[in-house]
């Protein structure tokens, strides 16, 4: 049986690298994911870590892919017949895949190992999942890119995984007693029904630090009044009960149109900063490590490409399609009153999530 065992998410990252492969050539899209035929880049080669092996070069020409072992300068050709049936057949196959189930696709598991390939995914630690050579239609350049990846084949992706890291501390107006605390703790459910019974009682919260510094320093980068900007969206969100975020962002809630073009503005380039980069509790440099943008796996099996000559797309693209989530309470250490040095606090945790 093949050692390769994944769910819809982690296959479709290797349903990139054959299609791709395949193909030829990969088109850039506008924000709701339509392809535009104008915005094109031809595949020159992909570069893939190998955990085992090392790195792997596949040279795409008219009629094969030479793959070509860097570290012992073997060399072998594929033809490119073998990678259009091959992620045709994977892409079938990765939508009979059930709910987030991690399967074994046993009949590929012979061409794989002819193609060097013995994992599924690209490291956890970095965003970019895909190394690809592509030659540009507009500037005939031939620049080697890292692209993150996200399929529309599963469950939606996460962009921003919650963690004690991305917790949001905030004080409230007033101090509650340990007997009235307690009562508000006991009301079950999620964040919106304390919130709620702090309004009842004329309660406001006011934003204080995000709890881990890296990540508070991580947002100043962007912007120095980006914590509290993300804060007060965050504090609206499990208030309202409004996830999209592009719902959040309105004239309903911010009214000053100045202030709702900025706020728009800087949350866009967060979500650009996260899909390319920045992670929560790792100080960032400002850096993408995404250099060549997004490949999107629709769920038609097109790709979709977001590459950073298009920036407005892709912000655009994250800003309309990704909504707040609340991680686990218990887990991630939120959604519970505590007194601290005399005054009250709450806490609120931070997901993103592509919407479905």
């Amino acid at each position: 049986m093949s050692n390769l065992r994944g769910n819809k998410g982690e296959w479709s990252e290797l349903y990139v690298l054959l299609k791709v492969l395949a193909d030829g050539k990969i088109y850039g899209a506008d924000e709701f994911l339509n392809l535009r035929e104008d915005i094109f880049y031809n595949i020159l080669k992909v570069m893939r870590l190998e955990k085992k092996n090392g790195v792997f070069e596949y040279n795409r020409n008219l009629k094969n892919i030479q793959i070509v072992d860097i570290e012992n300068e073997i060399s072998i050709e594929v033809d490119i017949s073998k990678f259009i049936y091959y992620s045709n057949f994977l892409f079938d196959e990765i939508k009979n895949i059930k709910g987030r189930e991690k399967n074994y696709i046993t009949e590929i598991d012979s061409f794989l190992k002819s193609i060097k390939v013995n994992k599924l995914t690209a490291d956890n630690s970095t965003k970019s999942d895909i190394t690809i050579q592509v030659r540009d239609s507009n500037t005939g350049s031939e620049p080697i890119l890292d692209f993150s990846i996200k399929s529309q084949l599963g469950s939606p992706p996460t962009l921003l995984n919650a963690s004690k890291a991305t917790n949001f501390k905030y004080e409230l107006s007033e101090v509650l007693e340990f007997s009235e605390l307690k009562r508000i703790n006991s009301i079950e459910g999620g964040p919106k029904f304390k919130l709620n019974e702090l309004e009842s009682k004329g309660i406001s919260l006011e934003f204080k630090e995000c709890m881990n510094k890296n990540f508070q320093f991580n947002l100043q980068m962007i912007d120095y009044e980006m914590p509290k900007i993300v804060a007060d969206a965050l504090l609206y969100s499990n208030s309202k009960q409004v996830t999209k975020i592009s719902d959040i962002f309105t004239d309903e809630h911010i009214e000053d149109k100045d202030d709702l073009c900025l706020y728009t503005h800087k949350f866009k380039q967060l979500l650009m900063n996260v899909a390319l980069g920045m992670m929560p509790s790792k100080k960032w440099s400002g850096d993408d490590e995404a250099t060549g943008g997004y490949i999107v796996v629709k769920r038609d099996g097109d790709l979709a490409c977001f590459h950073l000559y298009n920036r407005n797309s892709l912000k655009n693209y994250l800003f309309i399609s990704s909504k707040f989530e609340s991680g686990s309470q218990s887990r991630h250490d939120f959604g519970k009153l505590y007194n601290e040095n005399g005054k009250t606090f709450f806490n609120l945790n931070l997901q993103i999530r592509f919407v479905s």
